[in-house]
């Protein structure tokens, strides 16, 4: 008999975290932070020199976090040795050379690039230890059938860079788990509040109804008393009766209190089914307002009405909590 498997956690779309190290090509540090989105949107900032680790980084993140607005920011600061390494890229700058000629045949009045501009173009200074890197991934592959690659090889700067994501991300993740736990807490008790106060309204609308029945039928037969009409009194309150059951029939709210406590009962299972919950909850709690809202337009009386505002107030704070759930 197989273990049962713990239900995937479900996550904040906020969190934080970062993580640095001193490498041998020197310092290097890895900041995350997130906000809400309804989307996953990634953005990063990173030196030229680390421009090639952006895409195994989205990969990595990606396969870990679905939604929210992401910045991953990666510094690196280069020891002594390092930076006394910088060389240029000759073909890198040859083909931006290439570039600038033919942009500057169309257009002839451009002013020529400073040296500090061509410096700066992605790719022209770099460190020598990542040409090593290249030119054995450019070879053929060894004995073993392995080639080594510039953004893996675990010798590499780059290698470095994103076996430090690993770490932040690791942290990240679980500053997420943790906050997504706090706030299935929450849900929880606005949801125990919810049944609370739908179980009142089962209760006491009937009998909110029978009495407000009760009141216009006394003041409806008063007044037809005192005005004596031509028609039979009975013959005439008759109709009335008839007026007054539909007038209960159209305030009954059973069916909206049943869908309600329906949607309340999906919610404690997409919380308990864990994982990206978030657009789920939503949807939920959209209809379940629209189910508080038509039980406060048929109130009968004030209680009814307080009621009903409470339930959007639950509502509301619940889709408060939704709004951060990835």
């Amino acid at each position: 008999m197989s273990a049962t498997k713990n239900p995937p956690a479900i996550k904040s779309m906020t969190g934080y975290a970062n993580a640095a190290t001193e490498s041998p090509f020197g310092r290097i540090a890895v900041e995350l932070k997130s906000v809400n989105s309804r989307f996953l949107d990634l953005s990063f900032r990173t030196p030229d020199q680390l421009r090639a680790v952006e895409g195994p980084a989205r990969e990595a993140i990606s396969s870990t976090v679905r939604r929210g607005k992401l910045e991953c920011r990666i510094s690196f600061a280069p020891t002594a040795a390092q930076d006394d390494a910088l060389h240029i890229d000759q073909a890198a700058l040859a083909r931006l050379a290439v570039a600038i000629d033919a942009v500057r045949a169309q257009v002839p009045h451009t002013a020529p690039p400073t040296a500090s501009e061509l410096l700066r173009w992605p790719g022209v200074l770099r460190q020598r230890d990542e040409a090593v890197d290249e030119a054995v991934s450019d070879a053929p592959d060894g004995d073993d059938g392995s080639a080594a690659h510039p953004q893996t090889h675990p010798q590499s700067l780059n290698g470095a860079v994103l076996k430090l994501l690993g770490q932040a991300l690791a942290d990240y993740d679980a500053s997420r788990v943790r906050e997504g736990a706090q706030l299935s807490r929450v849900m929880l008790e606005q949801l125990k509040g919810m049944e609370s106060a739908i179980s009142t309204l089962r209760q006491r609308v009937p009998e909110l109804i029978a009495a407000q029945k009760q009141r216009m039928e006394d003041r409806l037969r008063e007044a037809l008393t005192a005005a004596a009409p031509a028609v039979p009194l009975e013959e005439t309150f008759d109709r009335v009766r008839q007026e007054v059951a539909a007038l209960g029939l159209r305030a009954d709210v059973a069916e909206e209190l049943d869908r309600l406590g329906a949607h309340v009962v999906e919610c404690h299972r997409v919380i308990s089914a864990g994982g990206a919950a978030g657009k789920r909850l939503d949807f939920l709690a959209q209809e379940m307002n629209r189910e508080a809202n038509t039980i406060g337009s048929k109130s009968l009386a004030l209680e009814q009405t307080r009621a009903a505002m409470d339930l959007k107030l639950l509502i509301e704070q619940l889709r408060e909590q939704v709004q951060n759930l990835e």
